[in-house]
């Protein structure tokens, strides 16, 4: 989990399968749930993730990461959807 540099967001993973990154609002107390939730069961972000992040400069932005990828994720305000970003790790790269 991670709180936002403006202390206005939460992001946490999931321990569930697929895995579930959720970003919530935790100063909205009108809203039952988290804004956006990303489900981790996509073969590009498939991974145990350990590690939850947001950029300091930016809380719609995040990273995330397990034991062989990076994930970096972008939310919008009033969108249902994360958009994301994981570099091919594999071992010839480095």
């Amino acid at each position: 989990m991670d709180l936002s540099e403006d202390d206005l967001y939460i992001a946490t993973l999931g321990a569930d399968e697929p895995q579930t990154v959720s970003i919530w609002d935790w100063t909205d107390e009108t809203k039952d749930g988290p804004i956006v939730s990303l489900q981790c069961k996509v073969t590009d972000i498939q991974d145990t993730h350990h590690w939850i992040k947001f950029n300091p400069k930016d809380p719609h932005e995040l990273a995330f990461n397990g034991i062989e990828r990076v994930v970096f994720a972008k939310w919008v305000e009033n969108s249902s959807s994360l958009t994301f970003y994981s570099p091919n790790n594999s071992k010839k790269d480095f």
